[in-house]
């Protein structure tokens, strides 16, 4: 099978199949749309916004740059872009317009703020791939030789591929941005991480989980004003900033139709808010239909909907984790993942087959250790009991070798 890198659809090998494929509707959308980006760097540029004090540009309106820009040239109209809105682009209506632009460098747009113009580039391949764990430089460490015995190697495995503290906070207010958008168009949603943001096994190039959770809520009771499933499916997503969805109609759809649901409010969102979203599509075959994208620093973000059992499987691993005192289980974790890492176990000749993921890996790891008697066997209990555990490192370590 051959896969067209323009649209991503998949043509079988031989004959005319790939001619055939060109011609159709899919990928000659594909084609109009990246002749049309690549006409945007002749009638927009980049702003990036300098603030000199905490008030800054979180508090700037897209109207004020536009302002801003009369003084300088022919009026243009502004987009925000980012998760701080911290840079946006400017739409002229001339390409001389966009010269004069360039050729001012930068514009005053208040007391505090300043925007430094540049050119806007457009590229058609990832040259980033978002994070990733740098299996080299990780073996370079591991094999210095003041590293040394397996103790001090998973130490100093788990100490650089681990997710850091600054990590998780970008991750979190990631996730809190992403609420403050996906506010305009459903009320009251509730976004949670769940995957390797509560596990405790993370690494830095781990992807986002995601799940927006149906909280109750009686202060927000639905009106006498209710849209049925083919109304939220077919009525443009713009329409409900003026009348906000509320978690009882979507409650009311089937997951795969909440899910078609949410992705039309993230293309809405990819048209406003062009810098947060990238590479945007929805896997709705799956056995839990998800949205994936990659933010705007690169992170990949898996995004599912009420999605509670991914949740709790996630809880149970980190629950197991942090019962460990001694700390040696999430460090025999992520020195596992580095091994699958490392071997390419983790990785697919194809982008849409399945392949072993983090998850499973750990899932199968636990499992042997409760089968070796090396982790107890919880189970469930009517009363909640706290329970600590404590795993001696020499004697695990001998049992794992033997």
């Amino acid at each position: 099978m051959g896969l067209c890198e323009l649209c991503g659809s998949e043509y079988p090998d031989g004959g005319e199949s790939r001619t055939i494929h060109e011609s159709g509707k899919r990928h000659q959308k594909a084609v109009e749309r990246r002749a049309q980006a690549a006409e945007l760097p002749k009638k927009t540029v980049f702003v990036a916004l300098v603030s000199k004090g905490e008030a800054g540009y979180n508090s700037i309106h897209s109207n004020a740059i536009a302002a801003a820009f009369q003084g300088v040239v022919w009026r243009g109209r502004t987009r925000f872009c980012g998760f701080l809105q911290d840079h946006a682009f400017v739409e002229f209506a001339s390409e001389d317009a966009v010269e004069k632009a360039k050729a001012a460098k930068s514009v005053r747009i208040s007391e505090s703020l300043t925007g430094v113009i540049y050119e806007r580039r457009i590229t058609f391949h990832d040259d980033h791939d978002g994070p990733s764990v740098d299996v080299d430089e990780v073996i370079q460490h591991v094999s210095d030789p003041s590293c040394k015995g397996f103790s001090a190697q998973i130490d100093r495995i788990a100490s650089i591929i681990g997710t850091t503290e600054v990590e998780m906070s970008r991750r979190a207010a990631l996730c809190k941005r992403f609420e403050e958008l996906l506010s305009r168009y459903i009320l009251n949603p509730s976004l949670v991480q769940f995957g390797s943001a509560i596990t405790g096994v993370g690494t830095n190039d781990s992807d986002m989980d995601i799940c927006l959770l149906f909280m109750p809520d009686e202060s927000s009771r639905m009106s006498d004003f209710v849209r049925d499933g083919t109304e939220l499916l077919s009525c443009p997503a713009e329409n409900f900033r003026e009348n906000l969805i509320h978690r009882d109609e979507l409650s009311a759809l089937s997951i795969r139709d909440q899910t078609e649901v949410l992705f039309r409010i993230l293309k809405e969102l990819r048209r406003e808010k062009c810098g947060f979203f990238k590479s945007l599509y929805a896997v709705s075959d799956a056995r839990c239909p998800v949205i994936r994208f990659r933010a705007y620093d690169k992170h990949s973000v898996e995004l599912s909907v009420n999605n509670r059992i991914g949740y709790q499987k996630s809880a149970y691993l980190g629950t197991l984790v942090q019962t460990d005192q001694s700390g040696l289980l999430r460090k025999l974790i992520l020195s596992l993942r580095f091994w699958a890492v490392s071997n390419g176990v983790f990785t697919s000749e194809k982008k849409k087959t399945w392949n072993l993921n983090s998850y499973t890996i750990t899932v199968m790891f636990i499992t042997f250790l409760q089968s070796e008697k090396l982790l107890p066997a919880f189970s469930h209990s009517e009363n909640a009991v706290c329970v600590f555990i404590t795993i001696p490192s020499n004697f695990l370590l001998c049992d794992l070798i033997c």
